[in-house]
């Protein structure tokens, strides 16, 4: 599998959360996604998600173009994001 993004921008209003994001993530490699607290990494991993819809810029799957607003329309196509601090519920007594 191997998952392109070409020119991502996500606005919020006047902020722009990404940029013109361009980054491509082939199967059996390993990435990091690095920057400051507020500089767009979450935003970027809940596009490629569909937790987030994003502005404008194309999402190729294996070189094709694909396009979805939901996270089970993502995780069809092989494409989804597990949280470092995985959700759940503290005891509930």
């Amino acid at each position: 599998m191997r998952i392109t993004l070409r020119d991502i921008r996500k606005q919020y209003g006047k902020v722009s959360a990404n940029d013109g994001i361009d980054l491509e993530i082939t199967e059996g490699s390993i990435h990091g996604i690095l920057g400051e607290n507020g500089a767009g990494k979450s935003t970027l991993m809940k596009v490629l998600a569909g937790y987030t819809v994003k502005t404008s810029g194309t999402i190729l799957l294996n070189g094709r173009p694909v396009e979805y607003d939901h996270p089970s329309q993502a995780t069809r196509l092989g494409i989804g994001m597990l949280y470092q601090d995985p959700l759940d519920f503290p005891p509930l007594t």
